[in-house]
């Protein structure tokens, strides 16, 4: 898994799968992170965090979020 943040700093970002973990998504509707993963990731997402709420508009600034939610994806529209 990477976790990127888009080139055109609207504080979107795209977290890119590899083919093993598609195929794990695919069969199990999920994926599940070891503790160590799991770090990688909260690391990655905090950095981007930061980097991403400089350039959020208000509205998106406030929004707030919680554990079981679900959170709308959209089709890739190209890569970094």
């Amino acid at each position: 898994m990477i976790i990127n943040q888009l080139k055109d700093k609207d504080g979107s970002g795209e977290i890119i799968f590899n083919d093993d973990e598609i195929k794990i998504i695919n069969d199990n509707k999920k994926i599940l992170l070891s503790a160590e993963s799991l770090k990688h990731c909260t690391n990655l997402f905090v950095s981007l965090a930061i980097e991403c709420n400089k350039n959020f508009t208000e509205k998106n600034a406030r929004l707030q979020s919680n554990f079981g939610e679900n959170i709308e994806t959209k089709e890739p529209q190209g890569n970094l």
